[in-house]
């Protein structure tokens, strides 16, 4: 069984005026505080000044209570993202994005890459796919719910047809795990009037649906019923769809092993599949399909197809590879 995956956080603060971040803060549980901190020490050219690590007892509590817990340190519009989180979307265009539209939060939604043939057995996992319904511009975020919330029909309330007349509603696309919010969200998070007296803890399952339904009320009942845009808490949840770049989670098995695959796949020419400093035995083979890390090893008729090898793995002889990820320092012996 494969080890369970640690969530991390990390939460980016940057100025008004300025478009570089200032600020870093990472969340993560308590025991790993040291380790981590070493970590940045050793890879982070600076020394990891600019990284503020806040332990918590328990990651479990949901996102929104991590939040709770660091915001003394929030003082400008943050940016909140997973740790498991590898893409190649211009950050900076979702950041113009978000303050030409003064939107209260601003999340990405990418396209859903679905099962592949390898990993469709996966089915028990933590699924993020949602239903997003967006305006004409698909930029503003009109409708938004998990897919595992969805039975059998789509339901949209006659308010919100009569106000968009044209509403794209797109069934292909996963939550990224990477918002952008105003400093005055702030505001909202022990707010009664805002979210009622229930506690909120997951941001894509219950902040963001409520953030959504709130802005597309009715004018009529706005102001009776959410007391909170008295105090300038306003303003539209906006959506950056990433459908070209490469954006994958890696929150589970599956979405780690599919990233991997993908990666091997769409390596450009230009970069090796094996490793400079790597050796391959000549009377071993390893696959097009394969990549070998630095100073990693193969010994004599050992194959490696449609695989990922990390670092410094030391392979024996005799050994046939085949449909496998291997991390970094890892030896297989003979046969």
């Amino acid at each position: 069984m494969a080890p369970p995956v640690r969530s991390f956080w990390y939460l980016f603060s940057f100025g008004s005026l300025i478009l570089f971040f200032v600020d870093i803060i990472l969340v993560a549980h308590q025991n790993l505080h040291s380790r981590l901190t070493q970590l940045i020490k050793l890879h982070i050219n600076d020394g990891g000044n600019h990284i503020s690590i806040v332990p918590l007892d328990n990651l479990g509590s949901g996102t929104m209570e991590a939040l709770r817990t660091v915001r003394p340190h929030l003082h400008s519009d943050f940016i909140l993202l997973t740790c498991d989180l590898i893409s190649e979307f211009p950050l900076y265009k979702m950041i113009d994005q978000h303050r030409t539209n003064n939107a209260l939060v601003t999340l990405t939604l990418a396209s859903s890459q679905g099962p592949s043939e390898e990993t469709s057995r996966y089915t028990d996992l933590e699924d993020n796919d949602v239903y997003a319904g967006m305006d004409e511009s698909r930029k503003k975020l009109l409708y938004f719910v998990g897919k595992a919330d969805i039975e059998d029909t789509v339901d949209f309330k006659m308010s919100l047809l009569s106000r968009y007349h044209c509403i794209l509603l797109r069934t292909n696309l996963t939550d990224a795990h990477c918002y952008i919010f105003r400093k005055e969200f702030l505001e909202m998070l022990d707010s009664e009037e805002a979210f009622g007296r229930r506690s909120i803890y997951s941001v894509r399952e219950e902040l963001l649906p409520r953030l959504v339904k709130m802005q597309t009320l009715d004018y009529s009942c706005k102001e009776k019923i959410h007391s909170y845009a008295d105090h300038k808490v306003t303003g539209n949840v906006a959506v950056r769809l990433v459908d070209r770049e490469f954006c994958f989670r890696v929150n589970n098995l599956k979405n780690y092993t599919d990233a991997n695959r993908f990666i091997c796949k769409t390596l450009p020419a230009t970069v090796p599949k094996v490793s400079p400093s790597a050796e391959v035995n000549p009377k071993g083979g390893i696959g097009s399909d394969s990549m070998l890390g630095d100073f990693s090893k193969t010994g004599e008729k050992t194959s490696v197809k449609r695989s990922v090898l990390g670092a410094n793995v030391i392979v024996g002889k005799n050994v046939k590879i085949s449909n496998c990820i291997i991390m970094d320092n890892v030896v297989i012996e003979d046969k």
